[in-house]
This record gives structure tokens, sequence and C-alpha cells, in this order.
């Protein structure tokens, strides 16, 4: 039976769940697809952990057991693995620390997966022609809606279609927050602190407020479908952070619900990029989504509308995205 190797590149809160999801599944999983996985690396930003025999989530609570300072580029020279998955926190200005982290995989020959945004976000078209190159795979749908499989469509389904436009719900704590304001007639504060209670936001939930989760979201699918190389100077942001009960009340009285939207088009002038609130029909797919849900609406010159809607967000959506991404990466 061959064994699949994994590093893990972040022990935080998704890392060990990821490791928790390994190796519950690792049965399931070999029945399926004929393998094993195996966790031999895991690390965070203070040291690592190695086993060639394999890593145990108990084993990885115990953080005292860490090596000091095997971590980053030192930490990918160092383990056994196959695959790479980056799990650290997203920086949107530098990338890092997943692009050291990914460089560093893919020179080594190892295929990747990215949880986190930073580095897709900001040079993943230098990455994918990087993998390209040392015929290594990057795989990034936990870093555009998770549980939405937006890249597998655009990459699978659409890989031959001319696209012309997507537009969609990227983020579903706006929506949670929208929706109860419109439902409980409340201002933005209470219902962003339920959402709070509920577990729905990062600790900082600025940039879900101010449209910037949106829009790195949106630029990866973008970058993709369009080939190109958008950045957030690119693009035109705007967030939920100024709406107020009365703008709510008043959308609702005309039959409307808003949700904050982001789209990117073919123009002739190139691709456009925006993310801003929007008042949708009720009739609207987007306005109709359930409050976690995201939805992305994408238009081909060859297959006209297309709406690819669900995939809550939770962390157990991430897991699941991740392990799919794993699977995909076995069958290559």
């Amino acid at each position: 039976m061959k064994t699949i190797k994994i590093a893990i590149a972040g022990a935080g809160n998704i890392g060990r769940a990821l490791l928790d999801a390994i190796y519950e599944q690792a049965d399931a999983f070999e029945q399926k697809h004929g393998v094993r996985l195996r966790v031999t690396g895991v690390c965070n930003s203070r040291g690592g952990l190695l086993d060639t025999a394999g890593l145990s989530p108990k084993k990885i609570a115990e953080q005292s057991a860490f090596t000091p300072d095997l971590a980053g580029r030192n930490f990918v020279q160092q383990v056994d693995a196959d695959i790479l998955v980056e799990a650290g926190p997203s920086d949107y200005i530098t990338g890092e620390p997943g692009l050291s982290y990914a460089d560093a995989a893919i020179a080594r020959g190892l295929h990747v997966i990215f949880i986190s945004k930073g580095a897709m976000l900001l040079h993943g078209t230098q990455l994918l022609e990087k993998a390209r190159k040392q015929g290594v795979a990057i795989k990034y749908r936990c870093a555009t809606a998770s549980g939405l499989p937006a890249i597998d469509l655009l990459e699978r389904a659409f890989a031959n279609a001319t696209i012309e436009k997507i537009e969609g719900v990227l983020t579903g704590t706006t929506s949670f927050i929208l929706d109860k304001m419109q439902s409980q007639r409340c201002s933005l504060t209470e219902a962003l602190t339920e959402a709070q209670a509920l577990g729905m936001t990062e600790p900082d939930p600025t940039n879900d407020l101010n449209g910037k989760d949106t829009a790195c979201k949106l630029l990866i699918i973008a970058n993709t479908a369009f080939r190109t190389q958008l950045t957030l100077a690119d693009m035109s942001v705007s967030g939920i952070e100024s709406v107020s009960p009365e703008d709510i009340a008043t959308a609702c009285a005309e039959g409307k619900t808003p949700r904050l939207i982001g789209s990117v088009a073919r123009t002739t002038s190139g691709i456009n990029a925006a993310v801003q609130l929007q008042y949708l029909n009720n009739t609207d797919t987007l306005a109709r989504l359930n409050a976690r849900d995201k939805a992305l609406r994408i238009f081909t010159r060859e297959f006209g509308e297309t709406i690819l809607a669900g995939g809550s967000s939770s962390r157990d959506a991430t897991i699941a995205a991740a392990m799919e991404d794993l699977a995909q990466i076995v069958r290559l």
C-alpha cells in the first residue's frame, strides 16, 4: 500500500483540526483512494516536530516537544514529505509565511495545499508557474471560500470556456449580519455580536466588514478564471460598516435584500473588479441564500449563466475542503 507523507505548516486551530481529520479518516481515505495518509511533520512559527513513522494529534498537542527553530525553510528542507499543507496566518501585504513555505516546498518537488490566502493572492501566478515547471500541483480551494468548490469548477468544467463575468457572495459572515439586521430590525453592532457569539467571525472582524475578505477571495478566483494577476490596488472595495437599520428598512420596504457582492468582468478596457454592498430583488438567487452560505454566478460565452451555491462558513467546511484537495493530489 502506497503511503503519502504530509507536512503541515501551521499548528494553530486549523492545522490541528486537519491533523485530527487525517488521523480519524485514514482508514476511509485508504479504502476510497488506495493510499495511506501519514503526517510526518508539523511546525509553527517557533519550531517543529518530525517523525517519519507518523505524528498523532496527542503528540502534536505536546508542543513542548517541538524542536526550536525547526520552522520556515528549515522545516521544509528537513521534513520527509510528499505534500506541504500551508495552514498559517494570511498576510495580505507580504504573502508570508505562506510564500516562503511554498517556494521551498516547490523547489524540493513537494505538492502544496494552501489554506491561507496571502501567498496566492499576491503571488499566485508566479507560484503556479514554478509548480508547473517542477511538475507539482498547487491546490488552493480553501483560500477562496472553502466549502464552495469555485476553483474546481473553473479549472475543470470551464477549462476551455470564455468567462465573461463572475459575481457572488463570498463572505458568509456579512450575509448573516445583514439578514439579522433585516429580520430583527437591529443594529450592525448587535448583529455582529451575535455572529461573534456563534464563532462565525475572525477574532478581528474588520476584514469581513470592510470587504477585504471578499476582495481577497474574489481576486484569487478572478486570477484563476481570467489568467491574470490583479491586486487589491486594481479594484474598488467597500464594505458594510456604514449600513444602518434605516437603510435595511428601506430596502425591505422595496422588496430588496442587502448582500455584499464581489464581481469581476471582462470589458473592452480590461478586467474590472469590485466589491460593494448591493440591494438585490428578493427573487434573486444571491438574495435567497441561507445566511451562512456563499454563491458564485458565472457567465460564459459558451454556457451562459451557471450558479454555484452552498459551502457554508465553518471550520469543518475548511477541513473538508483541504481533505478534498488531498484526494485530488493523490489521484494525479
